[in-house]
């Protein structure tokens, strides 16, 4: 299983090369128990792609607080990148929803597509 630093974005939220210049604040870990993804458009398979994770979360924060649901979207979330032309073909990623189901699992939908 994959597991990732749970962080909130604590500044500009500058597109994704330029992620690491703003100020994060680690508030603990993500597992992601499972994932689905699903091709929407089949005569592009490319994009775009809606993903379901199920997340077991580890943090000293009250597990429905607020700020753990908002450093999921800010950690599994990722737009734009730094390249000068279009078509570069970089992901994007939008967490559109986060539903806990108690015990530190959360429910997460997030799309995906591509710069084309």
């Amino acid at each position: 299983m994959e597991s990732t630093t749970l962080s909130v974005r604590k500044t500009n939220k500058y597109v994704g090369t330029w992620a690491h210049l703003d100020e994060w604040e680690d508030i603990g870990t993500a597992e992601i128990i499972e994932r689905n993804a699903e091709v929407q458009d089949h005569e592009d398979p490319c994009e775009p792609t809606l993903i379901q994770m199920l997340l077991r979360v580890t943090t000293n924060e009250p597990k429905d607080n607020e700020a753990v649901k908002l450093a999921i979207m800010d950690t599994f979330s990722r737009h734009g990148c730094s390249h000068e032309y279009d078509c570069c073909g970089c992901w994007s990623t939008t967490v559109t929803n986060v539903h806990s189901m108690g015990g530190g699992f959360f429910l997460v939908t997030q799309t995906a597509s591509r710069n084309y």
